[in-house]
């Protein structure tokens, strides 16, 4: 609005300024218009609007004189504010002030606000214009504060990994690295300028570089941190394995402004990674090749045991007692071998769980009765006094007979080895609420109180002097812990020291249910009553062959003897055998092939193949199944044992 049309007459002035009001209050920016005494002359809606006043209110008197009043845009001394002193001097003739900026506190709110103002004067008058420019100072100052923060953090960062022996750094949203702590570039050898931005891949394996880029741009995109493992090459152009995390910083809405990463040097940790898990790949190859060859071991050491005891046998059939006293050495040195053997593949199978229990109701004096039978030996051989106190029936177990005759028969013979001659070893049981307890006493050297917390544990054994030396290997108690643990059971020790004796008591859980069904009594009675059975008898070893063969016809069955595969099938021609007794490890062609030949022959569809072998692993007995055997024999077999499976009906 130029002065001459504001300064107009008063009829044209009048015509002139309808026109020019009509135009202001069409204008979003506040107008007003002074006289140069301050006195309101007009203000358009706009400017209403903003001092939350009427025309009425204000038209006509001085702004100064309700100052406080206008929303807190005046207060204190009126003098010394900037709006009051720019008026007076546009008002006294002095040069238009162009945006004048004023910071307020209106009346009830808890923020400022802020204006800009426009004074100059037209002849008796002085125009303001004004507009608020609060929310444009308000994100002004946001990001002022913003900035402060992110430079004191910034601060507090670099503060932080100055001297920290990790690479650290930081990025901005895209990725671009714009600052490394000094131990980057004292272990990578390298510079600022060198590094700035992306140039970090020049210290990164080329084969491993893709995957870090890959990974690295993945999370630039989504947001997600960033973790990974690689290599980063050292000065001396040597590389060590880093793990390296990243972590985004977000502003106030959610968006990443910042990445922050650590690399840690984790290679003495990976090298021993890598030395425990070579340790125990060698190990495990070396428990393997110890399995291998205790299964082995057992074969070549099961193969002579067994002619012999099958020897003895023999003899007691036939009624030799011009030898009976040697024929008794042989047959407890056999057995205590025997022992040795059967301990070392169970200490293997128990060590890799490959124990299986053929459970079952049993009456625990039948237990009782077989143990004491398996270590009658070693009780005469100390001359020692057992005695058991059993009830004969009611004590009922859910369990392996073999396996739980074996517990108890090791804790005998334990018994037996740590008691001096002419001592006692007492037997005894009881029901105890929900379990059935089985206790073994003896008057034997003790246990060391050093010594009772690990007397179940492998390889361990109570000091002895050589004179009461009973040899072992220091397995049977640590068998006996693995077997009544399988059976849901527990078993302790306890003894009052060096010459008080031991006992160690067996708890096992109770069975409820009908007693056990009778067992086999006197297997050689019933194989005597098969007496038309044929049975072929395949085994390599020629001595092992003739003495079963014999034993066998001396029971009354017909037997013919092969020594391999192939003169087996031979004598097929004349001889059709109900049972085959076939031994593994045959020359020319093993137990398995031959047990899938014979199978394969219609006119022995009733052929009953049992395996008489060294071989007494589970994986052994597997594979003797799947190659069509019915039974699963372990050398040396009693004759008891052989003649109960003879005695089977198919």
């Amino acid at each position: 609005m130029s002065t001459e049309t504001d300064l107009a007459p008063a009829k044209q002035a009048g015509r002139l300024r309808l026109d020019a009001t009509t135009v202001f209050d069409l204008l979003d920016e506040p107008i007003s218009i002074f006289a140069l005494d301050g006195t309101y002359e007009y203000i358009n809606k706009a400017g209403l609007a903003l001092l939350g006043k009427t025309e009425a209110e204000l038209i006509g008197r001085r702004y100064f004189e309700f100052a406080a009043q206008l929303s807190g845009w005046f207060s204190g001394d009126l003098s010394t504010h900037p709006f009051h002193r720019a008026f007076q001097r546009v008002a006294s003739g002095e040069s238009p002030i162009e945006w004048l900026e004023i910071q307020s506190q209106p009346t009830g709110q808890a923020t400022a606000t802020w204006a800009q103002h426009r004074l100059h004067r037209a002849r008796e008058h002085v125009i303001v214009n004004w507009r608020d420019i609060t929310a444009r100072r308000r994100d002004e100052l946001q990001q002022q504060e913003s900035s402060a923060r992110a430079a004191e953090g910034e601060r507090q960062f670099r503060a932080m990994v100055e001297g920290m022996p990790q690479l650290a750094w930081h990025a901005r949203a895209d990725g671009f690295i714009d600052y490394f702590n000094p131990r980057w570039y004292q272990y990578t050898g390298t510079t600022p300028e060198q590094m700035e931005g992306w140039g970090w891949q020049a210290v990164h394996d080329p084969a491993v570089l893709p995957r870090v880029i890959k990974e690295w741009t993945r999370s630039i995109a989504t947001g997600e941190p960033f973790e990974m493992e690689f290599p980063l090459r050292r000065h001396d152009g040597r590389f060590r394995s880093f793990l390296t995390r990243v972590q985004p910083m977000r502003d106030e809405e959610g968006k990443v402004v910042r990445w922050i990463g650590i690399n840690a040097d984790i290679q003495d940790q990976k090298s021993a990674r890598e030395a425990v898990e070579g340790a125990r790949v060698e190990a495990e190859q070396a428990n393997r090749t110890k399995d291998e060859f205790l299964a082995m071991l057992s074969h070549e050491l099961r193969n002579p045991l067994a002619p012999i005891l099958t020897a003895l046998e023999l003899m007691r059939l036939r009624g030799d007692a011009a030898s009976e006293r040697e024929r008794g050495v042989i047959e407890r040195q056999v057995k205590h071998l025997v022992r040795l053997v059967n301990d070392l593949l169970d200490v293997s199978r128990i060590t890799r769980g490959a124990v299986e229990l053929a459970r079952e109701q049993v009456d625990l004096a039948e237990i009782v009765a077989k143990a004491t039978e398996m270590a009658s030996p070693l009780l005469e051989q100390g001359n020692h006094t057992l005695t058991t106190k059993v009830p004969k029936d009611g004590l009922v177990i859910s369990g392996d007979p073999a396996r739980l005759s074996q517990v108890l028969a090791n804790l005998l013979a334990n018994a037996a080895k740590y008691t001096p001659a002419g001592g006692s070893v007492t037997v005894s049981a009881a029901r105890e609420g929900a379990e059935v307890v089985l206790r073994v006493r003896d008057t034997g050297v003790g246990i060391p109180a050093e010594l009772l917390p690990h007397v179940f544990d492998l390889f361990v054994q109570n000091r002895q002097t050589l004179e009461r030396s009973q040899g072992g290997l220091g397995l049977g108690l640590s068998i006996v812990r693995s077997l009544v643990a399988a059976h849901g059971g527990a078993v302790t020790a306890e003894s009052g020291g060096a010459g008080r004796g031991s006992t160690f008591t067996v708890r096992l859980p109770a069975a409820e249910g009908a007693p056990p069904q009778p067992r086999i009594a006197d297997a050689v009675r019933a194989a005597r009553a098969q007496r038309a059975t044929k049975v072929l008898v395949v085994d390599d070893n020629e001595d092992a062959a003739e003495v079963l063969s014999q034993t066998l016809q001396h029971l009354g069955y017909t037997v013919r003897a092969a020594h391999d595969g192939p003169s087996a099938l031979a004598a097929l021609a004349f001889f059709q055998p109900d049972v085959a007794l076939l031994d593994i490890g045959l020359p020319v062609m093993d137990g398995y092939e031959l047990a899938r030949r014979l199978r394969d022959l219609p006119e022995l569809a009733g052929l009953r193949l049992v395996a008489i072998t060294g071989y007494g692993q589970e994986s052994d007995r597997e594979r003797a199944q799947l190659a069509g055997f019915d039974e699963h024999l372990t050398k040396p077999v009693s004759l008891d044992q052989l003649a109960a499976v003879l005695s089977r009906k198919p």
